[in-house]
């Protein structure tokens, strides 16, 4: 997360995008399975100026829509 520095005052601006490597660390798996899942199609993605890009929020959501059981 990046720090934005405001006088007396730090505010934290949350990431909106993740490169390969942040995204396997948030995760919790290797970046040769973000790249195997990149290449499938199953994990949201785009390039920004060509460079590849996981969206934080659309991953998030993946993995909210990927989760099952815990409902009452």
């Amino acid at each position: 997360m990046r720090e934005l520095d405001l006088s007396e005052d730090t505010i934290e601006v949350p990431a909106i995008t993740m490169n390969q490597e942040q995204c396997a660390e948030a995760l919790g798996v290797s970046v040769r399975t973000v790249r195997s899942w990149t290449r499938a199609g199953k994990i949201p993605h785009c390039r920004l100026g060509g460079v590849l890009k996981y969206p934080t929020a659309a991953v998030e959501a993946w993995v909210a829509d990927c989760t099952t059981g815990g409902h009452p």
